[in-house]
Order: structure tokens, then C-alpha cells, then sequence
């Protein structure tokens, strides 16, 4: 591990996928608690947003599914399972549709656990928890073939949104965005 030249935590990973993307969130200056959906999309308002806002930096994926430009596009077959395409850099939050496309097609990628009975990190000897034991929310994604790094590094921004009570998903306060690097050989 170690740090960038800017700041950010550096996660040097042994190949291009086969690992858990882990973003945890606490609960910080607003009264309300926090945002945990992770897909809200609109076509044609980029305004939609999910309340987990993830962007890279580097497009993910392998060949000519890398950086896709379609929305959530999991599968089934013979829908192809596509890759997600980057923002930036520098990372950007600004309400374009291609953005707020983004920030829907990594999101709904993402499982979210709001308890560490069913965290998705784990001790080795069957317990889970989370990484940081103020989080009250944590979001996962393992990283296949679909959401494959490019090799060197790639930056990860990740913003989680508060949720007010009886507000429409996407539209509370960011917390404050936190980026890392993940290096890939």
C-alpha cells in the first residue's frame, strides 16, 4: 500500500479481477441516515442519480466490452455483459447524462449490506464485519472479467448520498468524496 503523489491510498491488487471493490459509509454531519440505493437511472434526466456514486477513472472490462457504454448490462445471454466506461480524470459529479450513466452502471453492480451479519468482508474463520466499525453501510462488488482493471492504475471516486426522509432516492447530500488507486499489473 502506500500513497499517490496527491493523497490517495494506493491497493495494489495481484491480477485484474478476482477481488471484492469494498465502499464503506458512516454517517456524518446530517441528521439522516444513509443513502443505499444503488441503482436510479433515468435515460433522458440526468438529474436520476443512486445514492452510491462510484466512478473509475480508466474504463473496466476486457476487449471490446471495456468501458461499454451501455447501462447496466448484466446479461443474460445474448445480452453481452459490458464493462464500465470512465469519468475524468479528474473524477467529476456534474449532472450530464453520461455521468449520471455511470454512476447507474457501476451502481447497480453493487450488493449493499447494513449489518455485519451479512458484510461481505470477512475474518477467514467465518465471521464478518466491517472495515471500519462506524460504517452503517457497506457496498460490494466483486471484480470479474466484466469489471476487469486495465493494468497500471486506475483511480476509484466514491460519494455516498444521505437520504431524507420521504426525498427520492439520488437526492440527498454527498458525503465527502474519497478517492483510491487501484494498481493492476
Amino acid at each position: 500500500m502506500g500513497t499517490d503523489g496527491s493523497g490517495n491510498k494506493i491497493f495494489v491488487v495481484p491480477e485484474q479481477k478476482g477481488f471484492f471493490l469494498v465502499v464503506e459509509a458512516n454517517k456524518g454531519g446530517s441528521p439522516y441516515d444513509i443513502g443505499t440505493v444503488v441503482f436510479n437511472w433515468d435515460p433522458n434526466d440526468p438529474t436520476v442519480r443512486p445514492d452510491l456514486q462510484v466512478q473509475p477513472s480508466r474504463d473496466l472490462g476486457t476487449g471490446i466490452s471495456a468501458g461499454s457504454p451501455a447501462v447496466c448490462d448484466l446479461g443474460p445471454p445474448p445480452t453481452p455483459i459490458g464493462g464500465v466506461p470512465h469519468v475524468g480524470p479528474p473524477p467529476s459529479f456534474a449532472f450530464t447524462q453520461a455521468i449520471s450513466n455511470v454512476l447507474n452502471d457501476f451502481g447497480c453492480r453493487f450488493k449493499v449490506h447494513v449489518n455485519t451479519l451479512d458484510a461481505c468482508t470477512g475474518d477467514g474463520a467465518g465471521g464478518f464485519f466491517f472495515a471500519n466499525s462506524a460504517s452503517r453501510a457497506q457496498f460490494c462488488v466483486a471484480i470479474d472479467t466484466s469489471l476487469a482493471f486495465p493494468s497500471g492504475d486506475t483511480l476509484i471516486t466514491a460519494q455516498v448520498l444521505d437520504a431524507p426522509l420521504g426525498a427520492p432516492p439520488g437526492t440527498g447530500s454527498p458525503g465527502l468524496p474519497n478517492t483510491i488507486v487501484i494498481r493492476a499489473p
